[in-house]
């Protein structure tokens, strides 16, 4: 804590902060604070470069309406995926903006979807056995 007094007398502010700061000199002082400030914004704007949302629904086969496990959604572009688990449920997190997702399952027709995420999505999708080989 600092405590100082001034007297009674007609003090500049340039005289309160050589009180203040001692015998760091103005100019270097007012440098230290602009770039602390420009460091700390810099930094303080990195920290949620992006909006992120979240993706999810559930998988079925289209003929027998079961829930798929293990089906494949992919993000070729943002080099993101994810795998249905044993209810068809599938979850994924991806940026704001157009996306297409390859949805692909081993005996069924690999299926592109196209959604623009502008919030977080509930999307469910149906999938068709394959058995042209």
């Amino acid at each position: 804590m600092i405590i100082f007094s001034v007297p009674n007398q007609k003090t500049t502010l340039l005289r309160y902060l050589n009180i203040i700061v001692g015998d760091i000199q103005l100019p270097q002082l007012f440098l230290t604070i602009f770039f602390s400030i420009f460091i700390f914004l810099s930094g303080a704007a990195q920290l949620n470069p992006t909006t992120s949302y979240v993706v999810s629904g559930y998988i079925i086969e289209e003929g027998s309406l079961e829930q798929l496990l293990g089906v494949t959604v992919y993000d070729p572009n943002f080099k993101t995926g994810t795998i249905s688990n044993g209810y068809g449920f599938y979850s994924l997190k991806l940026e704001a903006g157009e996306h297409t997702l390859i949805v692909s399952h081993l005996g069924h027709v690999q299926k592109e979807l196209q959604i623009n995420v502008d919030g977080d999505i509930e999307r469910n999708t149906g999938s068709k056995t394959d058995f042209t080989g």
